[in-house]
């Protein structure tokens, strides 16, 4: 999983003008993209000079997988802080 922070306020209201029913993306005090980064370990392996032998759906799958952990994560993290 990867995470963009997202500190460009036009590039935020870009987005949001793309998601209607989250206005809130253009206004808040900070956005950040999770994303489930099924090229990354594919990457990791090329500079290893590693074979990469599972470029199949389970690479899919378990991206998603890591990606929702790390959303909850983050969302605990700032429920913590009494964001929310």
């Amino acid at each position: 999983a990867s995470i963009v922070h997202v500190c460009d306020r036009g590039l935020r209201r870009s987005i949001a003008d793309l998601v209607p029913a989250m206005p809130w993306i253009g206004t808040c005090p900070e956005f950040f993209v999770v994303l489930a980064d099924g090229r990354r370990i594919t990457r990791i392996a090329d500079f290893r000079g590693k074979a990469f032998a599972n470029d199949n759906l389970d690479n899919f799958v378990a991206a998603v997988c890591d990606a929702s952990l790390v959303l909850q994560n983050l969302i605990v993290a700032a429920e913590s802080f009494g964001l929310g």
